[in-house]
């Protein structure tokens, strides 16, 4: 025997419950412990990591061209300034995925800057037009 449903006993003007924001915070809270990705701090650390190894990548040239420059400095300040160097591009890049981690995309932004910066230095050395 076939059943009827009776639409006549609902309720029409019971309005449906929608998200809360207490329910919207948790999820992306469960999300972030889960490790998914896809939001815009996850993209900047990706970001800022591909930009760090860009800066050594070009720091690396750099300290490999043999340019003038490094050659006539002497073999003990040359090793510490490329030790210093390094350093310093360590901290900036550990401040850069720092700042992603915690949201501060536009740190992220000005990481990309220094970066055009670092590359447009290392061309002109590498290439001997400085």
């Amino acid at each position: 025997m076939l059943h009827r449903l009776d639409l006549s006993a609902r309720p029409i003007d019971k309005p449906v419950p929608g998200p809360t924001n207490r329910k919207l915070r948790s999820t992306n809270r469960q999300l972030r412990l889960h490790g998914a990705s896809g939001t815009a701090s996850d993209m900047a650390l990706i970001i800022a990591f591909l930009l760090g190894v860009g800066n050594f990548a070009c720091h690396r040239a750099v300290i490999a061209s043999g340019h003038r420059m490094l050659s006539e400095m002497p073999p003990g300040a040359l090793k510490a300034a490329q030790r210093a160097s390094l350093a310093l591009e360590f901290i900036l890049l550990c401040g850069a995925l720092y700042a992603a981690t915690h949201g501060a995309v536009h740190w992220v932004w000005l990481y990309a800057g220094y970066f055009l910066l670092n590359l447009g230095a290392a061309w002109s050395i590498v290439t001997r037009r400085l």
